[in-house]
């Protein structure tokens, strides 16, 4: 195991007879993309706000570094937590300077940071000006004005469209190959995969798994195939060694394979019992049939 930057125990959060969290357990490394991802109001704005000092937990424990307190580590730990806040009628520049005297950081990290998040040349603009990418590209930039080792993004990409999501992806992808540890939380389970090395599914407020976003999504590969002489094909699968079902399926049929079986392997084999495919297309579950097939189940 890598350096430890947090280890959840048991933490748990109730509001009279509602568990908002219950019995979380969680440990994440230095230097990974830590996604935590559910529905809304499966308790991700909770755990955060839990972790960040925002929230009393009901029970339970979390360890910032392998010592308690977070208060220990906040110039080290930047978040955004919620809806960014900002003061409309100020500028960029103006309002990272209250946030510098907030967090004790230099006001030659400004226009590094602003840089950094792509608003250097609007940092005279004021706040109430933006867009929302933008907003949110501040709030980042603000996260950073400590240049912490850990970043806690709480749902960074909401409401953003298109263009404003891949810009917020980009720089998340860019900042954790600092180095940077970086926990986000979302309900956007695309973007999870596509920015996230590791993820935690929750549903109401339980832990359904957790791991390496490739061990997670680590299923079997299917393909779609058929020939001319169906009962070749078939026959031609029976006794495949890394074929383990297949069925009809209309004009096609559904062969589920070993995890990583190419076409090709599917292909060649076939061939080698005078069965030739005249149609082959791939399926590999994604990360939002395997999070509803987690979550149903």
């Amino acid at each position: 195991m890598g350096e430890k930057v947090i280890e959840i125990n048991g933490l748990t959060k109730k509001y009279g007879n509602f568990t908002a969290v219950n019995q979380l357990n969680l440990t994440i490394e230095k230097g990974q993309v830590y996604g935590i991802l559910g529905p809304n109001g499966s308790g991700k704005t909770t755990t955060l706000g839990m972790i960040l000092d925002v929230i009393n937990p009901t029970s339970g424990s979390y360890t910032w570094f392998e010592t308690k307190p977070f208060e220990n580590h906040r110039n080290n730990i930047g978040a955004i937590l919620e809806q960014p806040i900002f003061y409309p009628d100020l500028s960029a520049y103006r309002n990272l300077e209250i946030s510098c005297a907030i967090k004790k950081a230099p006001l030659e990290r400004i226009d590094l940071v602003l840089e950094r998040v792509g608003l250097l040349d609007r940092k005279n603009s004021k706040f109430s000006a933006y867009s929302l990418g933008m907003k949110q590209r501040l709030a980042l930039a603000s996260a950073l004005l400590g240049d912490p080792d850990v970043l806690v993004l709480d749902e960074p990409t909401n409401g953003l469209d298109p263009q404003g999501i891949n810009q917020m992806r980009e720089l998340i992808k860019g900042i954790a190959s600092e180095g940077k540890t970086i926990i986000i939380s979302s309900h956007l389970l695309d973007e999870i995969q596509k920015t996230c090395t590791h993820v935690a599914i929750l549903r109401k407020g339980t832990l359904l798994k957790a791991g390496e976003i490739g061990e997670l999504i680590k299923t079997p590969t299917s393909f779609e195939i058929n020939a001319i002489s169906r009962d070749a094909l078939l026959e031609g699968l029976k006794n495949c060694p890394f074929v383990l079902s297949h069925e009809e399926r209309g004009d096609h049929i559904l062969v589920v394979c070993e995890t990583n079986t190419t076409g090709s392997q599917l292909n060649e084999y076939l061939a080698s019992k005078q069965v030739y495919l005249s149609h082959l297309n791939k399926f590999k579950i994604s990360l939002e049939e395997e999070f509803l097939n987690i979550v149903n189940n």
